[in-house]
């Protein structure tokens, strides 16, 4: 699929979306992980390494 036809796509399932609250909120919730590149790590890094030991 091309570039225009997937952003095409992409408005009118948007639209379909915006049009429900639940969707709204999940929506968010991902633009939120995508624009946020910079969050503090829930797993520290010698738990990290006691995951890699084991």
């Amino acid at each position: 699929m091309k570039t225009k036809e997937i952003r095409e796509k992409g408005i009118v399932n948007f639209g379909k979306l915006m049009q429900n609250d639940s969707k709204l909120v999940v929506l968010e919730g991902i633009f939120d992980a995508i624009l946020n590149k910079e969050k503090s790590c829930l797993v520290l890094n010698n738990q990290y390494q006691k995951l890699e030991e084991a």
